[in-house]
């Protein structure tokens, strides 16, 4: 969406990022993808994203990281909540630990995190600062390792390692093309 909305121009490489990153993924989460109704609302969540990033960038900067982080929690969460109401079988269970991930999703998760994105996304390339995205799930499979004692398979490491390989890709800058960018030193007369 940067090529064609924002006239991005990226390298072979940062192409061939995506694609060992994307692998990455498909890998680390088991070498499958379920086609089902879950998948695709994932899909157009993805999308949508992927545009509200083009939009922050391009627009962004008239707006304080605060209220960006605002209206987007705000709109998001009535969408959310329309689409619960429509499509889910409401049941409320009020415990401690209930509480405690709400508020940590609500402030972490939510508030924080954007606030962090949008703060990425002033300061830089779209393209490079979304690669990062790649690592959700890769740290999805092993927080469950940690907070559930789920066994991480041989497949998760393989995964990650072509999750960080496809990141680096995307962000690295070629030597020559570092010397090009770089002002050259200005030459002062002897005393």
């Amino acid at each position: 969406m940067g090529t064609f909305l924002l006239g991005a121009k990226y390298r072979i490489s940062q192409w061939l990022g995506v694609l060992i990153g994307l692998g990455g993924v498909w890998i680390t989460l088991g070498f499958h993808l379920q086609w089902n109704i879950g998948t695709l609302w994932g899909l157009g969540a993805a999308f949508f994203w992927s545009l509200g990033t083009i939009l922050v960038k391009k627009w962004g900067t008239a707006f304080h990281t605060w209220v960006l982080t605002a209206l987007q929690m705000l709109f998001g969460g009535l969408l959310l909540l329309l689409m619960s109401a429509a499509l889910e079988t409401p049941k409320l269970i009020i415990a401690p630990a209930s509480l405690g991930i709400l508020l940590w999703l609500a402030v972490m998760a939510s508030i924080v995190q954007f606030a962090g994105w949008f703060t990425l996304l002033a300061k830089g390339d779209p393209g490079k600062t979304s690669a990062f995205l790649f690592l959700a799930p890769f740290f999805g499979v092993l927080s469950g390792w940690l907070l559930l004692g789920e066994k991480v398979a041989w497949h998760v490491y393989l995964g990650g390692a072509l999750i960080f390989t496809g990141i680096f890709l995307v962000n690295w800058t070629p030597h020559r093309q570092k010397l090009k960018s770089e002002p050259s030193p200005s030459v002062r007369p002897a005393d």
